[in-house]
């Protein structure tokens, strides 16, 4: 490779002398003598390079073999270059000779001897043998502390609710659902009736209906068929969710403003109850959807919000139901006594006064 670089390196030389004694000075000549001048520059500079790489090649393998050459002398092995062959045998296994399997016998005879000289009498087992009492390994099975069942009927408006209600009231609570789409009042309370009797005060039926009767200008049915419902439900908890105004119709239409008569005529209903109460759930026209009937999933939201804040509310109330006595001082104490015996006087004395009345208009 080197003698191919000297001859084009030469060679190159030649040519370039050559042009420069033709005595032609034309500009074609100068730059092809300038090119030639870089491509003798470029292998000189080669040439250089591929020096050094032999001369590093070289000292690499001579230090590769003077390594080679203190260990074998530190190994022990002979100066001489000569190869060792290493014959590769097979490892001999060790052959165990094994003795012929003879006929083994399992001795069925007895190894002890045969208590000849033993004399047992039935005298001396006990008559009776007292049981001995069984006991039980293990714990105790714990008495679980029993949920809360919220039981949620209505028709579509409440799809949706019954989960909502249990993500937000937790363990302790246990919700059930029924929903029939485009049910009125009387069908909803009366599939809902067998589901109730099971119930007790720690439970609570949640109601939500209503818009069907609304819309069909049946209220009265409505009504009528939500007290029968409340009245067969005194063993537990009620909880009747107010009707919605319709989005999807004018204000001042005649379905909305039965819906406002509707809702009133319900809490004057509720009131006569007192395990029953009315949560009023004021939605926005956002919390509903597009076309405006039914409540989207932010209203739904809202809704289950309010029922958790009504059922924790009962149950709550419920256990604060002992009054708190507060202890009077002296000067309470003579004030009360004082105020129980100035109307005590007082009672009397218009007794009084009316019996002489009395007496008066009978003389006349």
């Amino acid at each position: 490779m080197a003698d191919g670089i000297e001859a084009s390196s030469s060679s190159s030389i030649i040519l370039s002398n050559n042009i420069v004694h033709s005595g032609t000075s034309c500009l074609s000549c100068i730059n092809l003598k300038s090119e030639l001048q870089r491509v003798q520059d470029d292998l000189k500079t080669a040439q250089f390079i591929i020096e050094l790489l032999q001369k590093e090649v070289s000292s690499t393998s001579e230090q590769e073999f003077s390594r080679n050459y203190i260990h074998r002398k530190e190994c022990g092995e002979c100066d001489t270059d000569d190869w060792r062959q290493v014959r590769v045998s097979q490892a001999t296994k060790k052959r165990v000779n094994l003795s012929p399997i003879t006929d083994y016998c399992v001795p069925i005879a007895n190894r002890y001897a045969v208590l000849n000289n033993l004399q047992e009498s039935l005298n001396h087992f006990p008559k009776s043998v007292s049981p001995t009492p069984k006991t039980t390994s293990g714990k105790k099975k714990s008495l679980g502390v029993r949920k809360h069942t919220n039981l949620l009927i209505g028709d579509s408006h409440a799809r949706g609710i019954s989960e909502r209600l249990t993500s937000h009231l937790g363990s302790s609570y246990q919700c059930t659902g029924y929903v029939k789409p485009n049910a009125d009042l009387n069908i909803i309370t009366s599939t809902a009736s067998s589901a109730v009797k099971n119930l007790d005060k720690n439970d609570v039926v949640i109601m939500y209906g209503g818009a069907m009767d609304i819309a069909r200008d049946n209220t009265a049915s409505g009504l009528r068929s939500i007290r029968k419902f409340v009245q067969k439900c005194m063993h537990t908890n009620v909880l009747i969710l107010n009707a919605h105004e319709r989005f999807d119709l004018l204000a001042t239409s005649c379905v909305n403003k039965e819906v406002v008569h509707y809702n009133r005529k319900m809490s004057k209903l509720i009131k006569c109850f007192d395990y029953a109460q009315v949560v009023k759930v004021d939605l926005q026209r956002e919390q509903f959807t597009a076309h405006g009937m039914h409540v989207n999933r932010q209203g739904k939201d809202v809704t289950a919000r309010c029922l958790v804040s009504a059922i924790r509310s009962i149950f709550i109330y419920r256990q604060c139901d002992s009054p708190i006595i507060l202890k009077l001082g002296e000067d309470q104490q003579d004030r009360g006594s004082d105020i129980l015996g100035f109307w005590t006087l007082s009672i009397v004395l218009v007794f009084k006064i009316t019996k002489t009345r009395r007496f008066q208009w009978s003389s006349d």
